[in-house]
């Protein structure tokens, strides 16, 4: 009856097992240290402490990008409200922009990540530079944090750059936008159903099924019982109660 129940069960429980310990890795990824905060159409997050390249695809997890600051007046926004809040370090916040390999260095090519055409920039002096150390070209933006000389002021480095100490992600998105399900609660809920349709196999395949018995209620034809041990037993034809009672 063991070895039966393993053969029925076993596959459910190993895929039961393999969800949760994806539930348990995708719940452990996602690393913010805000919630989102609105602002003039937009709301923004901070991420955990990560390079560039993570940042971003953290972002886009939620419908996100890395944020594109359009103007001053969203730049002052940013300097007065969340860079001396949520900054890990004088790094301070990764932006969206970044300059795709081949552009002429250091200044050109540089975009938003988000696709749009915003022209403004606030670059420190001298910025950028692509002075990066062992040869690594410095194709990514953050804005320096509020310990520095010039902060909010921008700066180039390369995607894992952190020889100054730790950089968070500032992420944004419109408002409007949809928040998809969380991927842990998508997990968690296929988990469940795959428990739900183990128990009810082990449910059928331990089930009694009486025969119908004569107009006396006495005979039981092909009767099958599960006793405490799980040992299951079967009764021949034409044994009753009647007979068992005789002898």
């Amino acid at each position: 009856m063991a070895d039966r129940l393993a053969r029925t069960c076993g596959p459910w429980l190993a895929a039961v097992t393999v969800v949760l310990g994806a539930v348990l890795t995708a719940s452990a990824v996602p690393v913010w240290n805000s919630d989102w905060i609105v602002h003039n159409g937009s709301e923004y997050r901070v991420t955990g402490v990560m390079d560039w390249n993570a940042a971003q695809a953290q972002a886009q997890s939620v419908g996100a990008n890395l944020v594109t600051i359009n103007d001053a007046a969203e730049q002052a926004w940013i300097e007065t409200n969340l860079l001396p809040t949520y900054q890990k370090s004088i790094w301070g916040f990764w932006i969206g922009l970044y300059q795709p390999a081949g552009s002429p260095e250091p200044a050109g090519g540089w975009q938003w990540v988000s696709g749009e055409p915003a022209s403004y920039r606030n670059w420190r002096a001298g910025e950028p530079n692509n002075s990066g150390t062992n040869g690594i070209p410095e194709n990514f933006a953050h804005m320096l944090g509020t310990r520095t000389s010039a902060p909010g002021a921008w700066n180039d480095v390369n995607p894992t750059d952190t020889i100054l100490g730790p950089i968070v992600g500032l992420v944004e998105r419109p408002l409007a936008a949809p928040v998809p399900e969380p991927v842990g609660t998508t997990l968690a809920a296929i988990a469940v159903a795959l428990f739900v349709g183990c128990t009810r196999r082990r449910q059928a395949l331990f089930k009694t099924e009486p025969v119908a018995s004569d107009s006396a209620g006495a005979d039981w034809r092909g009767a099958r019982f599960e006793v405490a041990g799980g040992v299951r037993k079967q009764l021949e034809d034409g044994f009753s109660s009647r007979d068992a009672a005789g002898r």
